[in-house]
């Protein structure tokens, strides 16, 4: 006959074709390696049983793939495809593709060690600190002429890696063409604002006022259009309207206007109008 059993809060895929309902408290303990007496059936097999080999095991209402191990002086094992509810004293049989060729009786339950899990591998060890004045003192040496990663390398002796973190440490200005000393970047913004408080230059006038050549001078003014001091316009660069170097701040009128913003005089804030021409707006009470 048939028997139903309504499984509460079980998925249907977790219990297939062949699962087996027993007790928490039952010696059934879901196995996948058992240890057997083997019971080969040489005549039915036609050869005997090979060191290893796959085969069906049949267990319970089980059937499940399994591999047939031989090892010599110790009772034979099974590895089963999945777990099934085993005991010692329970009963198995063992199918080829031809049909039963043995079977066993259970042992017991084969502990199988787990894998160890691989060793961690080490922490790489945090990278050695680098003095930066060497690497410092070549881009400095350098004045206006941008180095790149590669150059400071080769002229310092160190790794790019560590030329890399030199440089970020010392603080020094990445351009287009490389790296300059921080001090040579404040110098360079100095004399463009110096220059350019006269009007809008071209890049020849501004390579001029660094004393540099075209390709370095091209470097320079794209690194301070990029730090927002200088803008392009057409042929000409020009101020920024609005920057401010650093520490400046507006007078009582208001921010005062570049004098190259219109192109024109920087109007004065109230205040600064001389003191006659003041006298000449106060009416007479």
């Amino acid at each position: 006959g048939r028997v139903a059993v309504n499984l509460a809060g079980v998925e249907r895929g977790a219990a297939p074709r062949g699962s087996c309902v027993v007790r928490a408290d039952d010696a059934w303990d879901p196995a996948d390696t058992l240890d057997l007496d083997l019971v080969w059936l040489e005549e039915a097999a036609g050869r005997a049983p090979r060191r290893r080999e796959r085969l069906q095991v049949l267990l319970g209402t089980a059937e499940t793939p399994a591999t047939l191990i031989l090892r010599p002086g110790l009772p034979a094992r099974v590895r089963l495809a999945r777990e099934v509810p085993a005991r010692p004293g329970d009963r198995l049989v063992l199918r080829g593709p031809a049909g039963t060729v043995g079977g066993g009786v259970v042992r017991e339950r084969a502990s199988v060690p787990a894998p160890s899990p691989a060793p961690a591998p080490p922490a790489p060890a945090p990278p050695a600190a680098v003095d930066p004045a060497p690497i410092m003192a070549v881009l400095a040496a350098a004045g206006r002429r941008p180095l790149g990663d590669e150059a400071l390398a080769a002229a310092t002796g160190r790794p790019v890696a560590e030329v890399a973190r030199a440089l970020r440490d010392g603080g020094a200005v990445r351009t287009s063409a490389g790296w300059i000393h921080p001090a040579v970047a404040g110098e360079v913004r100095a004399e463009a604002l110096d220059a350019l408080a006269h009007g809008p230059l071209t890049l020849a006038e501004l390579r001029d006022v660094w004393g540099v050549g075209r390709r370095h001078a091209l470097a320079l003014a794209g690194h301070l259009d990029a730090s927002g001091v200088t803008m392009r316009v057409g042929e000409h660069r020009r101020l920024r309207p609005g920057y401010r170097p650093s520490g400046e701040r507006p007078g009582p009128g208001g921010p005062t206007r570049l004098q190259n913003e219109r192109g024109g005089v920087s109007p004065r804030p109230v205040g600064s109008i001389p003191t006659p021409l003041r006298d000449l707006h106060r009416k007479e009470p």
